[in-house]
């Protein structure tokens, strides 16, 4: 490590002293030595609000990409005013702005599009 720090992507072998990579990517190093992990992806937390591409439809729900390891959620209902009869209708291929309401790292992401501080109606037009 020529008296550089190790960083995020590289560790120090506690026995020998020896630095080695515990990810695949680019060597990088300025203050310290990393390691740029090649696979960027989101990893979803309560509460965020996201942008994702609607992949799939169901009569319940849409599968949105989200960009992150495990596809989200969106049930059909999760708009402010969405009733069975009054809901909207995406199209595979639309964008969706909405708000994290469960991440696990071991199940599906679900999002919402319900705004909790207002009691607006969602709009198609």
């Amino acid at each position: 490590l020529n008296g550089l720090q190790p960083g995020i992507g590289v560790a120090l072998d506690s026995d020998s002293g020896r630095a080695f990579a515990t990810t695949a990517g680019v060597l990088r190093s300025d203050d310290e030595v990393r390691v740029e992990n090649l696979r960027k992806r989101y990893v979803p937390r309560k509460g965020d609000c996201v942008v994702g591409i609607i992949m799939g439809r169901t009569a319940d729900f849409y599968k949105v990409e989200i960009r992150a390891p495990s596809p989200a959620f969106l049930p059909t209902l999760s708009w402010n005013g969405a009733t069975k009869r009054n809901r909207p209708v995406l199209e595979i291929g639309t964008l969706v702005y909405a708000r994290i309401e469960a991440a696990h790292p071991d199940l599906d992401t679900e999002l919402t599009c319900i705004d909790p501080d207002t009691k607006k109606s969602w709009s198609t037009g």
